[in-house]
């Protein structure tokens, strides 16, 4: 092989790793686990042959020569993991995990939760908070058309529901839970702020399981067994989402207490 050849390759070599990396950080938080190990696995390839076509290590061998291959390959692999373990995505990711409001009256932004698993997962548990006491009246919550789906084929009732509550310090707290996402689904929750001045709202996964659960056909046993971890809340409303996205929300109030753990 001529030199010029053996180069091409090598430079061709180099530049397919370079764009593994490339689609790592562009495809953070949207890309499945299996295609994250995909990419490692081919970035770490490439590099390491395009470094051997440029002469970073070649034969003969002599010690120093095979010290300089370990340094190499360890450098291309250490970095192809470390990128890997960066970008990797829990089992359910929420995005953004903050949204800051503040720059109109009803001003609107949305959630989007994933199922970034390659397993179906259940009872998808999501609490929105504002860091702040604020009236609840401040902010007001729906479920975009596309994320409705009937619990059940033909039931009006979809199969995400929510619970409108205050913690022990009176700051409002909407928890959401998804009945089951499929692997790389999506679901996307909208919240408007009304007022024009600055608001915030932190979202965090809380609770998921891979365990099948039973569906259900109203909304009080979709809420009844809620497991939210860390902080006590007290819920006064439960709230369910029609599959038509005209139909209005269905709303019953609930005095519930549910404890830290």
């Amino acid at each position: 092989m001529s030199k010029n050849t053996r180069l091409a390759w090598s430079f061709l070599a180099l530049g397919a790793g370079t764009a593994c990396i490339v689609a790592l950080f562009q495809g953070n938080g949207a890309l499945l686990k299996r295609s994250i190990v995909t990419l490692v696995v081919l970035g770490g390839l490439f590099l390491a042959v395009g470094a051997y076509g440029v002469g970073w290590f070649r034969a003969p061998y002599s010690i120093s020569r095979t010290v300089k291959l370990a340094l190499v390959l360890a450098l291309i692999w250490t970095t192809m993991l470390s990128i890997g373990y960066f970008v990797w995505p829990q089992d359910v990711m929420i995005t953004p995990q903050t949204i800051v409001f503040g720059r109109w009256a009803h001003e609107n932004n949305t959630f989007t939760i994933r199922n970034a698993s390659s397993s179906d997962l259940y009872s998808i548990e999501i609490k929105f908070k504002s860091p702040v006491k604020i009236s609840s009246d401040e902010y007001e919550f729906d479920v975009s058309p596309s994320s409705r789906k009937p619990i059940l084929p033909g039931s009006d009732f979809a199969d995400m529901g929510a619970m409108t509550c205050v913690n022990d310090d009176g700051f409002p707290i909407v928890l959401f839970v998804i009945h089951h996402l499929e692997p790389g689904e999506r679901r996307e929750i909208e919240f408007t702020h009304r007022p024009e001045k600055p608001g915030t709202i932190d979202a965090t996964i809380t609770s998921f399981t891979n365990i099948p659960q039973p569906k259900v056909k109203d909304l009080h046993t979709l809420c009844e067994h809620w497991s939210f971890p860390g902080e006590t809340v007290h819920c006064s409303q439960q709230v369910g989402f029609s599959p038509d996205p005209n139909a209005p929300r269905k709303k019953m109030n609930s005095s519930v207490r549910y404890d830290a753990k």
